[in-house]
């Protein structure tokens, strides 16, 4: 089924996505503490304290109870899609990857979205052979990542916090378009090239290892396309970059 992509590209995208679900007891003070700091979130915001309780499952090995933690999130939160997005990559490492491509799409059919929360399900949807509707998730992200910058470059009066949703839009964007050039690589088509130069354009330049990634890709494409020149010439500049990335330098071997 084709997915119905309803989006809220407000600049508030996805309000949790600044909440890093680590529980600090799980470096430092033990699970104990961990579940502690995850009850008294839970008392804040219930959707987030059950988030924060899957990852304590997760770190003991108790599948059951990162389910079950996670589904206590969406239903805490139903509009909300980021427990969903965490449940169907759950259910896609466990083998149950029909059921987290339901999930999503489901979803989807009943509220607005997030571009991370489409991104998953593009990428099940490339891994169960769906290339159209991976290509058609990513597209749709990337242009409501593209607007949700635009909003907040709109605002002149710009606050430390808009700067950190800035970059966390930023940040989201260039992962989407090397996604894109990946899905794009695999199936050997000149689409993911516009994707991958803006990928270029866009990482900063102390991103050495991503940026020789996005230069594989490249390759990659021009090599299905017959190009070898291009493709020894991408593989080179990310070695150059890189020069211990193994895929680049199987690549231009075999080229060689």
């Amino acid at each position: 089924m084709r997915p119905n992509w309803t989006l809220d590209i407000s600049p508030q995208d996805d309000p949790s996505s600044s909440l890093h679900f680590t529980p600090p007891g799980i470096l430092g003070g033990g699970e104990k503490k961990a579940m502690v700091l995850a009850d008294s979130l839970a008392s804040i915001d219930a959707t987030r304290g059950h988030l924060a309780r899957a990852l304590i499952y997760a770190k003991r090995g108790d599948l059951e109870g990162e389910e079950s933690a996670y589904r206590s999130a969406a239903g805490a939160s139903p509009e909300n899609p980021r427990p969903k997005r965490w449940l169907a990559s759950f259910l896609d490492r466990q083998g149950r990857r029909g059921k987290a491509i339901n999930l999503l799409e489901t979803h989807f059919r009943s509220h607005s979205t997030s571009p991370l929360a489409i991104l998953t399900l593009a990428r099940l949807h490339f891994l169960e052979g769906r290339h159209s509707e991976a290509l058609q998730g990513t597209d749709v992200a990337i242009s409501a990542l593209d607007d949700s910058v635009q909003a907040v470059l709109a605002d002149s009066t710009l606050r430390n916090a808009d700067v950190d949703r800035l970059i966390r839009f930023q940040s989201r964007r260039i992962r989407t378009l090397l996604t894109k050039g990946s899905f794009v690589a695999e199936v050997e088509s000149n689409q993911g090239l516009e994707a991958l130069e803006r990928f270029l354009a866009l990482t900063p330049p102390n991103l050495r290892s991503n940026l020789a990634h996005g230069h594989y890709l490249t390759g990659r494409i021009y090599e299905g396309l017959d190009r070898p020149k291009a493709a020894r010439r991408a593989y080179r500049t990310a070695l150059k970059l890189n020069k211990s990335h193994k895929p680049s330098r199987a690549a231009l071997n075999a080229l060689e």
